[in-house]
């Protein structure tokens, strides 16, 4: 395999690269030959003139591209040029595919991606080039996935910039602007390796999805999603730069953290992504810190070096480019000392992590290619990693930024710690840790709506520890309190996940159990009753008495549609159970 690129701003420049000797001579006997064309401006009379003069001098190469914003030749950022990438391939075969005007059927063309390489032999991925402005992406990794569970897919999305406002992909001279280009890759000594860097760290408190509408959030914890940034940020509906890629969303999907950045925000308030998020997802604000990026780039050339590519694809999202800005070469050009390397900034990244393939932001996705065995040593000119940090004055502003954000993601932590201990300490009771009056007014009034809208039954189950009065004088408070305790760690291990356990006063608890009517109800009731009885306890080496409890049960709406009144019938059935002898369960007979 061989690989070269170049960056180029003119169509002289271009027909003088293809007709270079380095070049032919490397696609001379390749059995197949891919270009990768990356355009950082929007014109396509140009990008048909570069497609053409490839053309011209390498008439057997397959040619994709896509417009950018900011491109990677030989590790190098480049922005409003074009970068050309050549790989001849010694023995793998290349198998395009372009689909366009696939909105709203983006599953499907994934699937007929899939079904169309899937027969392929020795298949070793696909890459991607697709347009998430504008179509849904996820659903075309979807598709794909579905039929090809195992195949590597990578690429990246189009991306806009300030010469570029309407992104396109393209297949040969066919560009296009609401669809996807597919090739598979196939060849049995042709190996493919996949990484993915990330350094993002996350920042504030951790916030839910309340109201998402494809891809548009409309509300983050209940508010309008751009309030968010407005109050943590300072931006401004009014802003002319909306964009807010600096400080993506991280969420924790899959075992690994990605990220969504917002690209535009409406009027009223919601923002609109160009990657997939759900409902109810927790998310919080995050923000790249250099070290980790610096960290995660020496480990990936640990990595590669092991792997010795002959081709590095990178496809790396715009807003590290944004954020990183003149350093953004710390992280592409240290992996020219090994193998030659080209890529774009992106819209969004394709990556499979394990089982799961998916569109990522924020994040950079190498590809590392070779065709035979590992042992050929780099063919690149040795490149110290970090020359690019020798000056060690060079990313101070930014490693200052990072401190003071890690400073204040810290100070978030320690506070969301503090609020959540006190929050817990307002719920609980402290000696048991079962819930407490406090929040069983809460819980039942929930638990009171959901059943009254849906029509489901639910039981309050109250419990009363026998004798035990007459246990803690005999015995002394410091006995009565570990049979407390055990007491409510039992019920808790006994009882269902869904239900609650509430220390209602003294000795005395309450079961509140989500859909269960009064059969059920005695069931889990009695369960508890033994499980209490079998204790065996001790204080100070002391064996303790067996302990026992009665127990009552009623049920919503067989005994009332009231909070207070089925309480109060709960009670009652309790003081029935001690009348008829204690230790036992009787349900509410009115």
């Amino acid at each position: 395999m061989r690989h070269i690129s170049a960056t180029f701003t003119t169509l002289e420049h271009v027909n003088t690269f293809f007709s270079e000797k380095a070049v032919q001579d490397a696609v001379a006997s390749a059995q197949s030959v891919l270009i990768q064309l990356f355009v950082g401006y929007q014109d396509d009379a140009w990008t048909i003139s570069v497609v053409k003069a490839a053309q011209k001098h390498l008439p057997q190469a397959i040619i994709i591209g896509a417009t950018s914003a900011g491109e990677i030749g030989n590790g190098r950022v480049s922005l409003e040029s074009t970068v050309v990438s050549v790989t001849a391939f010694e023995t793998a075969s290349l198998h395009p595919l372009a689909l366009e005007g696939i909105e709203n059927a983006e599953y499907m063309a994934g699937q007929t991606i899939a079904d169309t390489l899937q027969d392929i032999p020795d298949l070793q991925g696909i890459l991607l080039l697709a347009l998430p402005t504008r179509i849904h992406c996820a659903k075309v990794l979807e598709g794909i996935e579905a039929r090809l569970p195992k195949t590597p897919v990578f690429g990246g999305g189009a991306a806009d910039n300030l010469g570029c406002k309407h992104p396109n992909v393209f297949f040969h001279t066919r560009i296009l602007t609401h669809g996807c280009i597919a090739v598979g890759l196939a060849g049995a000594e042709l190996h493919i390796e996949t990484y993915v860097s990330l350094g993002w760290q996350a920042l504030g408190q951790q916030m839910t999805l309340t109201a998402v509408d494809g891809l548009t959030i409309i509300s983050i914890d209940g508010h309008p999603a751009l309030d968010i940034y407005h109050k943590y940020l300072g931006i401004h509906p009014d802003d002319e730069d909306i964009y807010l890629v600096e400080f993506p969303l991280l969420i924790e999907r899959h075992g690994i953290q990605i990220a969504r950045n917002p690209v535009s925000a409406d009027t009223d308030g919601s923002v609109r992504l160009v990657a997939d998020v759900y409902p109810d997802e927790k998310v919080r604000l995050g923000y790249l810190n250099i070290d980790l990026v610096l960290a995660n780039t020496q480990n990936l050339l640990a990595q590669l070096e092991t792997f010795a590519p002959e081709a590095i694809y990178l496809y790396s999202c715009i807003c590290r480019r944004f954020t990183l800005q003149q350093d953004v070469e710390l992280e592409t050009y240290p992996l020219q000392a090994l193998a030659p390397v080209a890529g774009f900034f992106t819209s969004g990244e394709f990556y499979k992590n394990g089982d799961h393939l998916q569109l990522l932001n924020s994040s950079q996705i190498v590809i590392a290619l070779r065709e035979g065995d590992s042992t050929v040593p780099s063919k690149q000119s040795p490149i110290t990693p970090t020359d690019p940090t020798k000056d060690r004055y060079r990313f101070r502003h930014a490693r200052i930024t990072s401190r003071l954000l890690h400073f204040i993601a810290t100070l978030s932590d320690e506070l969301e710690s503090a609020n959540s201990k006190l929050l817990y300490l307002a719920e609980h009771d402290t000696l048991t840790g079962a819930l407490n009056r406090r929040s069983l007014d809460t819980a039942l009034t929930t638990e009171l709506t959901r059943a009254s809208r849906y029509g489901h039954p639910f039981a309050l189950v109250m419990f009363d520890l026998d004798h035990f009065k007459a246990f803690n004088d005999h015995y002394g408070h410091a006995a009565g309190d570990i049979v407390l305790k055990s007491v409510a760690h039992t019920v808790r291990k006994t009882i269902r996940g869904s239900d609650l356990l509430f220390r209602f006063g003294g000795e005395e608890f309450l079961l509140l159990l989500p859909e269960t009517a009064t059969s059920g109800a005695l069931k889990i009731a009695e369960k508890t009753r033994l499980a209490i009885a079998r204790l065996s306890l001790s204080c100070a080496k002391t064996p303790l008495p067996k302990v026992t409890a009665s127990f009552g049960v009623a049920c919503y709406p067989q005994h009332d549609q009231d909070a207070l009144a089925l309480i109060n019938a709960a009670d009652t059935a309790l003081y029935q159970s001690k009348a008829q002898g204690r230790n036992r369960v009787l349900a509410f007979a009115g």
